[in-house]
């Protein structure tokens, strides 16, 4: 895993962040400070680590998966995953993939990874062994706003009574699993890997460093802030 050159993301840390509003040059200032009100501001955050217990599971996961920490299922043939991007760039899709898992699977399994309907990779797994991918998403696969993954199975363990008898809190009978998965990450880099240092969850997008130390800010997010007001304002920024 590489460093990434500063000019491709920067991590920047907003130390204070203020809006004076001014009428004259003797008017007296109303200055806010907007780094306490970040969590009510407009965030856009690029998908870097997924976490399957986020309020964004329902996202990433779209269709054809379940959850049973820290496994993630895929309960179908075909599934669909989402993510999101700013810019298209080189990135790089990790994720360990497995067959022997709780609810049971197939012996053998050929998976096949689309992106926005490309085919990016080929996976062929079998018996208790497991694979560490890391997928190249070139940026000709890529769209700014939301991406498509598409994972779909050469096998599919259909068992109508319920893989070993599995029963969810709806008494839903799994109708079978295809394979099993942990940690799923999209990661900028280039064409010869990901750059080392990314891959936060968006959990870790914006962290308050402290009273009066500022914001800090991961790469691959955006912070609005809507201002409505009668007369000329002055946004300082101080930061590293």
């Amino acid at each position: 895993m590489r460093r990434a050159a500063a000019a491709f993301l920067c991590l920047s840390i907003l130390a204070s962040l203020q809006l004076s509003g001014c009428s004259g040059p003797s008017a007296a200032q109303a200055t806010v400070d907007l780094i306490p009100l970040y969590a009510i501001a407009r965030l856009e955050v690029e998908t870097g680590a997924m976490h399957h217990d986020s309020p964004q599971a329902s996202y990433y996961w779209e269709t054809g998966w379940r959850f049973d920490s820290p496994e993630i299922a895929a309960t179908a043939p075909y599934c669909r995953m989402r993510y999101r991007v700013m810019v298209p760039a080189e990135r790089w899709l990790q994720f360990r993939v497995y067959l022997d898992g709780a609810m049971g699977s197939v012996e053998s399994q050929g998976i096949d990874i689309y992106g926005n309907g490309y085919l990016l990779s080929r996976l062929d797994l079998s018996g208790q062994r497991s694979v560490d991918a890391s997928i190249r998403i070139p940026a000709g696969a890529q769209i700014e706003g939301e991406n498509a993954l598409e994972i779909r199975f050469e096998h599919f363990a259909d068992d109508e009574e319920g893989i070993k008898g599995f029963i969810d809190e709806y008494n839903w009978l799994a109708p079978g699993v295809s394979a099993y998965f942990e940690d799923f990450k999209i990661i900028p880099g280039d064409s010869e890997g990901p750059f080392e240092g990314y891959g936060l969850g968006d959990a870790e997008a914006f962290r308050l460093l402290g009273k009066g130390r500022g914001l800090a800010q991961r790469s691959g997010t955006v912070l609005r802030y809507v201002s409505r007001q009668s007369s000329p304002a002055v946004l300082s920024i101080a930061g590293e």
